[in-house]
């Protein structure tokens, strides 16, 4: 029994033109049994915890950046 969900209903942007996947770490936004919003992490098969841990980190210092330099550029108008 495949026990593998698949994600295909959603939706992302494409890799650049060249680049071949090779993992994956996913934080997924779900609708649980009762009804309510919960999230999901998984990675594919072959990415250690390190590997994991090191994209989140990355991904959440990038998405500060740019908060903050949203948040800056605001202030400048006020």
């Amino acid at each position: 029994m495949n026990d593998r969900t698949p994600l295909a209903s959603l939706v992302l942007e494409p890799l650049p033109e060249g680049w071949v996947p090779v993992g994956v770490v996913a934080l997924i936004k779900c609708v649980d049994d009762e009804g309510d919003e919960t999230w999901a992490f998984r990675t594919s098969e072959g990415l250690s915890n390190e590997e994991g841990l090191g994209a989140l980190v990355v991904r959440t210092d990038l998405a500060k950046a740019a908060l903050m330099e949203l948040y800056m550029s605001t202030d400048d108008e006020s």
